[in-house]
């Protein structure tokens, strides 16, 4: 399922405009949002905070929405997903970034934009 977003034209509008670039591709698939208020590597949980399964904590990815095209930098937090098909949980707010929260789950690519500091 992952891997069926791969097209040229969503490598394109995350910002990746040949396939040697797409090394920093880390996977698309469905985002969704939680409120926490402490994350699993200590931080409080707030705008700019994401969970992420495997990801080093401090990693800063670039999330974009592949139906609305907008997106938002957030740094890993903490650990999820829990539920199974979602590959990034993101606060509140970076959600409303991507769309409205109404609609619970986007369908998004994530990039690494700088490793963990």
């Amino acid at each position: 399922m992952v891997r069926a977003f791969l097209t040229p034209a969503v490598m394109a509008s995350v910002g990746f405009s040949s396939p040697s670039n797409a090394v920093h591709l880390t996977a698309c698939g469905e985002a969704s949002y939680y409120e926490g208020r402490t994350t699993a590597s200590g931080v409080l949980a707030g705008a700019g905070r994401a969970a992420h399964r495997s990801l080093p904590f401090g990693t800063r990815l670039n999330v974009t929405d592949l139906d609305t095209g907008r997106s938002t930098i957030v740094t890993v937090a903490d650990r999820g997903p829990f539920v199974g098909g979602r590959i990034i949980d993101l606060n509140p707010r970076d959600f409303a970034a991507l769309r409205q929260l109404r609609h619970g789950i986007a369908r998004v690519c994530v990039a690494v934009v700088s490793g963990a500091s």
